[in-house]
This record gives C-alpha cells, structure tokens and sequence, in this order.
C-alpha cells in the first residue's frame, strides 16, 4: 500500500508510476485505487475513460477480468479503478477475500493499493490486505510529522513493514539544506524513525507530463524516471545506491 495520513504529497503519483516502471521490468502489476469518492489514480494513468467498473463492483461479485483495465501502452500494468462516490460502499470482508483471491491466483507478481490522504476507512481496507506499507513524505515539516504518524496507524493495524519515500525533493537547494532551512535526507529519516526506500526529485517537466496522464521516463524526465528504476530494483531484491544513475546531483549535500 501507498500511504500517508497528509493529503497531496504525491501518493498517487508515486502508486501509478512504481506500478509502471515494475511493469517495464517485466512484472505483472496491478494497481487498485482506494480512494473512495475521489479517485484520481486513472487520471494519472491517463484511464479515465475507461473505467466501466470498479472496486466496489469487484467485491460485489463481478469478475475481476470484466473489471481490469489493462494499460493500453504497457501490456503488464493493470488497473481497478475506485468508485466516483462514498455511497456504493466497499465491504471490509468482502474486499480482503477478493484481493486474496486475487493474489493467490498467481496472476500479479506486485498488487499496488493508493490510499487517500487520511487514516480513514480505506486506510483500513488497504491495511487488511498489505504486507508492505510505502509512506511517502516531502520537505515540508507537515509532511514528515504526518509520516510518523501514519507509521504509528500502520504498527496498530498490524503492519509493521514499512519504508519511506522522499517524493518531490529539490535536489538543487543545496544551500538550504546546509543552512538548515530545509530538512536533509538524513533529517527526514530521524524524524520520521523510516527505512528510506528512495527519493524522488522534484521536477517540473513530470509534473506538467502528469496533467496529461504521461507517465516517468526518460524523455520526460531522466531523474525522476531514474528514482521510480531505482526503487522499483529494491522493492524487487536488488542492492542499489540511493543516487545510482542520476545526472547533476550532489549526494553528499542533500545528505
């Protein structure tokens, strides 16, 4: 599951791009939208119109094939879509028992949960069915408190695999960070007491690629699509450097 009990830090974004960039390994993803009566996750993955059904149909029994979207440039990634209102409701049973139906199928190698920006009953939902939790965070001190608040939430529903994702960091404020201005990497890892996963570099081309559902790559963006390479490799066993392959990036003064 994605996470953070703060909105806005970039959980979907993170949710749609890992998904994409595992599935450019070769894994086969899918990607549910928890985001109950807000989703936003096929906007992003540039799906909007192609939702016919989504998660509360799937728990009340429609098949998870009718239900599945696969994405049109990337043969590997699929997705579930949220319902666009709170009243169709998601049973919590119900939904943990199609999600394992769903795994134990052998169909996914990753199974990705976006959750909304509170600790809410999707977060619940989501907690019932992770074996891993991604809590993603950014400069702001808002931000990093709502982390270790959120992996507070996460060890009281019984998920105690949790690891941090630096998402939107500015990379070039290197004098901030040295003048204490703004939180260093290693301040964000004391404060919020997380494993970091990776960082994610704020840039301001991903951004505008995102209003019009394009997803990381190199021709977007280099860095950024480095950084989802980078954590995907991890989440998938491989030991790689936090920094390995981006262009124009100080290490040791964003530490």
């Amino acid at each position: 599951m994605i996470t953070s009990c703060k909105g806005g830090v970039g959980k979907s974004t993170v949710a749609a791009n890992l998904g994409h960039t595992l599935a450019l390994m070769g894994k086969r993803v899918l990607l549910i939208d928890l985001d109950l009566g807000m989703r936003c996750l096929d906007l992003i993955l540039g799906l909007e119109d192609r939702a016919l059904y989504d998660v509360s149909d799937v728990v009340g029994g429609v098949p998870v094939e009718r239900a599945v979207i696969a994405h049109p440039s990337c043969e590997r990634l699929h997705f579930i879509a949220a319902p666009y209102t709170t009243e169709r409701t998601v049973d919590a049973d119900a939904f943990k028992a199609a999600v394992g139906e769903i795994r134990d199928s052998g169909a996914y190698d990753y199974i990705v949960v976006d959750t909304p920006g509170d600790i809410g009953y999707p977060f619940t939902l989501a907690c019932s069915v992770a074996d891993a939790a991604l809590i993603v965070a950014s400069h702001g001190p808002t931000t990093i408190r709502a982390a270790e608040h959120t992996a507070r939430q996460l060890e009281d529903k019984g998920v105690t695999n949790m690891r941090l994702i630096i998402n939107n960091y500015d990379t070039g404020d290197y004098r901030g960070i040295s003048r204490g201005e703004r939180a260093g990497i290693i301040d964000i890892i004391d404060r919020t007491y997380l494993r970091l996963l990776g960082v994610i570099p704020c840039d301001a081309a991903f951004a505008r690629a995102q209003e019009h559902g394009q997803l990381a790559g190199v021709k977007v963006s280099r860095n950024v699509a480095t950084a989802f390479s980078n954590i995907a490799r991890r989440i998938d066993g491989e030991q790689v450097s936090l920094f390995k392959g981006f262009k124009k990036i100080s290490r040791k003064k964003l530490m």
